[in-house]
C-alpha cells in the first residue's frame, strides 16, 4: 500500500491496540487456575477501563475549559488546578477521597502543541473495542476476518465508512456506544458475582 494508506488515524489505531489488551484479559481469565487469579484479572480489566474511560474523560473535559478560559487571558496555576479538580468531580463524584488537582502538571500530552486532545482517541479506543467485542461473541467465525478487513482498510476510508461498510453500523447513533458501556458494565458485575462468591466461601471456611 502507498504511504498514505499506511497512514491510519490515532483513534484506529487506539480501537486495534484496546481490543487486542481485551482479548488478552479474556484469554487470562478464561485460564486462570484459580478464583484468586481470575478475580486479579478482572480487577486488572476494571483498572484499564476506568483509566481510559472515566481519567480520560476526565483529562478531556479539563482540556476543553482549559482552551475556553485561555481565550479570556493567562491563567494562573490557582485556576488550572480547579479546572482539573472540577472535571475530577464531574466525572469521579464522591467515589474517590479528594481529587488530584495537579494531574496537568506531570502529564507531557497536555504540553504538545501540535495534538491537542489526546484523550480522545483513548475513549474512542476503549469503548469502541468494547463494542466490537459484543460483535465478536455473536457471530465468532466471521468476525476474524471482517476484522482484518476493516484493519486492513483503516488508512483507506473515513471512520464512519469503515464502520458502515464492514460492521453495517453508523457510529454517529448511540446504539453501539452504548453495547460497549453495557459490555463494561458486565465485566462490573462478574467481578461483583466472583468477589462474592470468593468471600462467603472464605467465611465458610473460617467457621
Amino acid at each position: 500500500m502507498s504511504a498514505q494508506e499506511r497512514k491510519i488515524p490515532r483513534a484506529l489505531m487506539e480501537v486495534a491496540g484496546h481490543f487486542f489488551a481485551l482479548l488478552l484479559f479474556e484469554e487470562i481469565q478464561e485460564k486462570a487456575s484459580s478464583t484468586e487469579e481470575k478475580l486479579e484479572a478482572l480487577w486488572q480489566e476494571l483498572t484499564f477501563i476506568s483509566n481510559y474511560v472515566i481519567n480520560m474523560g476526565v483529562r478531556f473535559d479539563f482540556e476543553k475549559s482549559f482552551f475556553e478560559e485561555r481565550k479570556k487571558g493567562v491563567l494562573s496555576v490557582n485556576k488550572i488546578s480547579n479546572l482539573l479538580s472540577e472535571a475530577w468531580q464531574a466525572w469521579y463524584g464522591e467515589s474517590t477521597a479528594g481529587t488530584d488537582p495537579y494531574l496537568w502538571i506531570n502529564r507531557g500530552q497536555f504540553y504538545k502543541i501540535d495534538d491537542y486532545f489526546y484523550n480522545y482517541p483513548y475513549i474512542f479506543g476503549t469503548v469502541c473495542a468494547y463494542g466490537l467485542s459484543e460483535i465478536r461473541h455473536r457471530m465468532p467465525e466471521v468476525f476474524p476476518k471482517i476484522y482484518s478487513e476493516f484493519l486492513l482498510n483503516s488508512g483507506r476510508m473515513s471512520v464512519d465508512d469503515l464502520f458502515k461498510k464492514f460492521f453495517k453500523i453508523d457510529i454517529t447513533q448511540p446504539e453501539f456506544w452504548g453495547s460497549g458501556l453495557k459490555a463494561m458494565e458486565r465485566k462490573i458485575s462478574v467481578f461483583e458475582a466472583e468477589a462474592r462468591k470468593y468471600s462467603e466461601k472464605a467465611v465458610m471456611e473460617n467457621t
